[in-house]
């Protein structure tokens, strides 16, 4: 009932048979009786609006939302190690959250694309390059290149340091990127703009046909057995 009486519910995470919700009024947790648990992480994220939670695999739980940036938090200790402006990232409004393939953290903000790995952060901004840093979803490529979907302004590359964009020119008519998910088969990617779903061979956009949605409708994108899946 709790739940339900949140202003909404971003995201669940599981670890050590505790459920994690992320909600706009902070982190819920609960155990196996469905009895709420209070730590470090519900205290530090009190009433704040939690947007998305991670488990990392390596005993920790991630929280990324408004006011509060992003969070590692390591339960076996009860500890709280926040990323904010005030060590290097973007903004303190974390909107996602990204395991990349090397460990470290992605995290898409509304001023920019954090990556941290361990205690360290790396910014990408406006400054580098972000015309439109408000960063909706994270897509990890092949050779640690980083897509990053804009709220407005399509996708942006990046690899090395630089940053390439990639929109209109390329056939994408949806600069609103929701979700992209990589095709195993053909190591392209598929793509959920506002209203289109695209199929992305690294050299242009090509709409699928027959699917035009109302704008802001595509949620999520995955390819399992070789069909492609469209929550909407």
């Amino acid at each position: 009932d709790e739940i339900l009486e949140a202003t909404s519910t971003n995201s669940v995470t599981m670890l050590d048979g505790l459920l994690y919700v992320a909600t706009g009024k902070g982190v819920m947790i609960y155990d196996g009786k469905m009895e709420r648990v209070y730590n470090a992480l519900t205290e530090g994220t009190a009433d704040k609006r939690v947007r998305a939670l991670l488990n990392d695999g390596k005993g920790n739980v991630w929280a990324a939302g408004n006011y509060i940036g992003a969070i590692r938090y390591n339960p076996e200790k009860d500890e709280l190690t926040s990323f904010t402006e005030d060590n290097g990232m973007p903004d303190n409004t974390g909107r996602n959250l990204t395991l990349l393939k090397d460990g470290s953290m992605a995290v898409g903000c509304s001023a920019g694309l954090a990556i941290i790995d361990g205690d360290n952060v790396t910014k990408y901004t406006k400054d580098d390059g972000l015309e439109q840093p408000v960063i909706l979803c994270v897509l990890e490529g092949e050779n640690g290149t980083i897509y990053a979907g804009s709220d407005g302004k399509g996708i942006y590359e990046i690899r090395d340091g630089s940053v390439i964009h990639h929109g209109v020119s390329e056939g994408l008519e949806d600069l609103v990127i929701l979700r992209m998910t990589a095709d195993p088969e053909t190591g392209g990617i598929f793509v959920g703009g506002g209203s289109h779903a695209y199929y992305w061979d690294m050299k242009e956009f090509k709409a699928l046909d027959n699917f035009k949605k109302q704008a802001g409708s595509i949620f999520d994108i995955k390819v399992t057995e070789g069909r492609l899946w469209i929550m909407q």
